[in-house]
């Protein structure tokens, strides 16, 4: 069975996630199963109807030794009927696992249906990150080289765009691109930020056309707060009176902060949402002048393109792009962006969840409107300066300068924006 073949039934397996409930005790049943010198050597690596297997750590080098044969003694020891079964080695610099994926079924429920079970030995992709990859990888597999060992051009069609004279792509990865950016007190730096083109195509020209890959789901144009002046939002809304929408200290998760609405005594957890200024709207979805993309593609690359070989065109007949030449109008009303603070997650083996330095717990993002359809608008709050009532000494963090000069400016005034890092 080909590589594609396997992960194109793997994520059908996992469509039917709805039909799998009598499954979710597969994954503990089979982890106490598989043991050396009594201890699990496998521990569950998803939370999803396909039930994926990683080696624990600690146990890493063992796993690797398990074979086939291994897995289906288990699976049948464990009382699964084994209907299908793939192994398949995948490069590590095209995929990140290597895989033993099984067809099993439940003898005891003879009307469920069959269930994926996958033993990972490497671990596994994110799938955004696998869709940059098949995304790259496509193009490269069809571009060929002529008798002196150039690459011959192809042209490549995503929805209703098109990009010519295409000879090859490289994913980005983490790599970095200098910018310019500002410190503290609005001085001009140059600092190094994360490429926003995740896929880099390459031209017969030696330019390059930069690409943004995102799944059709994705509902994020920028995570972090490297771009938003999320601290002095956080302390507007700290300074927010009840019932407002407003900022505090988690009483039921010390440490943390978080959003809330309503009176004081029983406050609603709410996620918050606000207009982003222009320039960073335009920035978080399709970068800067120093680092941008071409387009923004969002679709399922994973599944194969259809290839004319007499045209030498790569088609995506389902993807949608967004081109940076339209601008923020271009995008569909749903797909605009909005500034967001959303709570945290949890960190494993630490009690302060994820967010903003200095305020654990609130997590800032541009994020499309849909996303956001249900966060509460503080615009109102950001276009007018802070009321004078008295602010508890707990909720002044910066000190009373920075506080006073928040009550006289706007948050988003052309100088304020200088404090975006």
């Amino acid at each position: 069975m080909s590589e594609r073949l396997l992960r194109e039934w793997v994520r059908a397996s996992l469509l039917l996630e709805a039909t799998f409930a009598s499954y979710t005790s597969v994954a503990k049943k089979l982890i106490s199963m598989i043991t050396v010198d009594g201890k699990p050597v496998y521990k569950k690596g998803s939370k999803s109807a396909q039930v994926r297997l990683t080696p624990a750590d600690n146990m890493n080098e063992i796993a690797k030794g398990f074979k086939e044969d291994d897995f289906k003694k288990f699976l049948t020891d464990a009382g699964y009927e084994v209907s299908d079964v793939y192994d398949v080695s995948m490069p590590e610099n095209v995929y990140s696992g290597s895989y033993s994926a099984f067809m099993i079924t439940d003898p005891n429920q003879p009307d469920a249906d069959p269930m994926a079970i996958v033993f990972g030995v490497r671990g596994g992709t994110p799938v955004s990150i696998q869709n940059e990859r098949d995304f790259a990888a496509s193009i490269n597999s069809h571009v060929t080289k002529d008798s002196e060992g150039e690459p011959v051009p192809i042209k490549l069609n995503i929805g209703n765009h098109t990009i010519e004279n295409v000879v090859g792509a490289k994913t980005a990865g983490q790599s970095k691109v200098e910018v310019t950016s500002y410190d503290e007190e609005g001085n001009e730096i140059s600092v190094k930020e994360t490429s926003k083109a995740d896929v880099n195509v390459l031209l017969g020209n030696g330019n390059v056309y930069p690409v943004s890959i995102k799944m059709p789901t994705a509902a994020y144009w920028l995570s972090g707060d490297a771009k938003i002046p999320t601290k002095q939002i956080i302390q507007v809304l700290l300074a927010q009176p009840a019932p407002s929408p407003r900022i505090i200290e988690d009483p039921n998760d010390p440490g943390n902060y978080r959003a809330v609405e309503g009176p004081e005594d029983n406050p609603n957890f709410i996620d918050i949402k606000f207009t982003l200024p222009a320039d960073l709207e335009m920035e978080a979805v399709f970068g800067t002048e120093k680092n941008p993309v071409g387009i923004v593609a969002k679709g399922n690359f994973r599944h194969a393109p259809v290839w004319d070989e007499d045209q030498g065109i790569l088609s995506w007949g389902k993807g949608v792009v967004y081109r940076r030449e339209d601008g923020i109008g271009g995008l569909p009303e749903d797909q605009r962006p909005w500034g967001l603070l959303r709570r945290g997650e949890k960190i494993s083996g630490r009690d302060l969840r994820r967010g903003t330095k200095g305020y654990p717990g609130i997590r800032p993002a541009a994020t499309t409107s849909a996303r956001a359809q249900n966060a509460v608008n503080i615009d109102d709050i950001l276009a007018k300066p802070l009321s004078p009532k008295p602010i508890s000494e707990s909720n002044i963090v910066r000190g009373e300068a920075l506080m006073r000069k928040l009550v006289r400016e706007f948050i988003f005034t052309e100088q304020a924006n200088k404090f975006r890092k």
